[in-house]
């Protein structure tokens, strides 16, 4: 399934500082990361996620970015989605 999270996030330095050393470390079996879209001050961005469950989503982003942002987990419509990876 597909999952977006939406960030609000309150210390830009250090969530994209924790984002990326997470992002150079292997992702848990099941779980990959698509897409990160990032708003142009680094205060917000929506990212793409591809994992089992919402729940495996959500762990791994709560124990990265969890303390700096706050975060909006939702399953994606696959049906009505427009540009979903192949």
């Amino acid at each position: 399934m597909y999952i977006t999270v939406v960030h609000e996030i309150t210390e830009p330095s250090t969530f994209w500082s924790a984002a990326q050393e997470a992002m150079s470390q292997p992702m848990p079996e099941g779980v990959a990361l698509h897409g990160v879209f990032p708003s142009s001050d680094g205060t917000h961005a929506v990212c793409l996620w591809e994992a089992p469950d919402q729940q495996a989503v959500r762990e791994m982003v709560e124990s990265v970015v969890g303390q700096v942002s706050k975060n909006d987990y939702h399953e994606v419509d696959a049906v009505n989605a427009v540009g979903l990876p192949a």
